[in-house]
């Protein structure tokens, strides 16, 4: 925004809502108190300012009614400029009217400077003061987090996130949740009733046998993990459907990868119908990363391999051992029994 222009102004009760414009494709529009202003011109062309700490901005034109308009031009106060050059932050002219528009006064940066928030620039003061993160917000922050970054406190602020609900999210387990994943939670509208449901619906229910096998993180609930099911929307539906099926102890990793990859209850059943019983979780992911489905497997048994896994059939589409692949190596005399010997054949040529 330019330091003068055009101005254009609504009033409503006890305020003014005026657009700067400083040109074809430059407006800016902010809401002051009338009691701001000094008397404004009615019916008649006249002249009235509005001064605050950063400088004074002057105005020409007049109202009729409730609207108004005219010209404006703000006039920066060099005193300010030094004052905030003491706090060590550097204000061009442009970035002036910007402080003067928020109203962000020297007391402002002194107050973030008492509360350790030290080599301040105007980057950080200007959404800072936007979002009216004050005194009273900071030290409930710091409550829950003393060490609490300056650029954490702008997502907080926006987000709604005080200190009530980092007690909350942490009196639900997560002790040391860190300020970018309290800020993931509450963007995701992750609070301690889905907290609970999220515990309840991803209950390990063969605890042992999953300690003495593969699902050793079955019963880790990490905030990277909740985080993850609500941005992919995993809910009790969704795990209570492969439940069904017989996977009761499903980790959370593998639930994740499984829902980003689309492996559905149908494709399992697919399977289960193909006579693949029980394929564990880990093996559903690898087919389906690899887009196999029971019709390839089909393929492949109809060129003569009926003893393989089908780990093989991952393997052999990963590396482009394809059917047609397999037929043409063995019209050149590559006649293997084995599905392992083409996959081999097939690195071999790929390097």
């Amino acid at each position: 925004m330019k330091t003068d222009g055009n101005w254009f102004a609504v009033i409503k009760n006890n305020t003014v809502e005026i657009t700067f414009k400083s040109d074809e494709d430059s407006s800016s529009s902010h809401t002051f108190q009338l009691s701001e202003l000094s008397s404004i011109p009615r019916d008649k062309e006249g002249e009235f300012t509005l001064t605050r700490e950063a400088g004074t901005m002057s105005f020409t034109g007049k109202f009729e009614g409730e609207r108004g308009m005219g010209t404006y031009k703000f006039t920066s106060n060099k005193e300010y400029s030094t004052a905030m050059r003491k706090e060590g932050v550097e204000l061009k002219e442009n970035d002036l009217i910007v402080f003067f528009l928020i109203n962000i006064k020297v007391s402002y940066a002194q107050m973030l400077k008492k509360n350790g928030f030290k080599d301040l620039d105007k980057d950080q003061i200007i959404p800072l003061a936007a979002l009216e993160v004050d005194q009273a917000y900071i030290t409930s922050i710091k409550k829950s987090i003393p060490d609490i970054d300056l650029e954490n406190l702008v997502p907080f602020k926006s987000l709604g996130i005080d200190n009530a609900f980092i007690e909350e999210i942490r009196n639900s387990g997560y002790k040391d949740v860190s300020p970018g994943n309290i800020i993931a939670l509450k963007s995701q509208g992750i609070d301690a009733k889905y907290i609970n449901d999220f515990r309840s619906s991803t209950k390990n229910e063969n605890k042992a046998e999953n300690k003495s096998s593969k699902n050793e993180d079955d019963d880790d609930d990490s905030d990277d993990n909740i985080i993850a099911f609500k941005a992919l929307n995993i809910d009790k539906a969704f795990i209570d459907s492969f439940k069904a099926l017989g996977y009761n102890n499903i980790s959370k990793s593998d639930l994740i990868a499984m829902k980003s990859l689309n492996v559905t209850p149908e494709y399992i059943k697919s399977f289960q119908n193909a006579g693949y019983k029980n394929i564990e979780a880990e093996n559903l992911i690898a087919l389906k990363s690899q887009e196999v489905t029971p019709d390839l497997v089909n393929e492949y048994k109809s060129l003569g391999f009926d003893d393989f896994d089908l780990e093989e059939i991952v393997g052999a589409k990963a590396t482009g051992t394809t059917p047609s692949y397999i037929k043409s190596m063995r019209s050149k005399g590559y006649n293997f029994k084995s599905l392992d010997r083409y996959i081999a054949l097939k690195a071999l040529a790929a390097n």
